[in-house]
């Protein structure tokens, strides 16, 4: 969340976001995708690049169940 925001006179304020979690629906298509590459940057010092992709689609079930304030003061 950022904490570089502005509001009036305010400066550095932050965003908070509460919410039923419970409401926010995940779907995944497909498997996830686990892909080595031995030839990387780290590959002469005995590391492994490993790109792992997924394709999901998020929705919010009902949007009432969320809040954001952007301009809390964080001490």
């Amino acid at each position: 969340m950022p904490s570089n925001l502005s509001k009036g006179t305010g400066t550095n304020l932050s965003a908070i976001l509460f919410g039923n979690w419970a409401d926010v629906l995940i779907g995944e298509w497909g498997v996830m995708e686990i892909l080595p590459n031995p030839y990387g940057a780290g590959y002469n010092s005995g590391a492994l690049d490993i790109r792992v992709m997924q394709t999901v689609d998020v929705a919010i079930r009902h949007p009432e169940s969320f809040a954001v304030i952007t301009d809390a003061v964080i001490t």
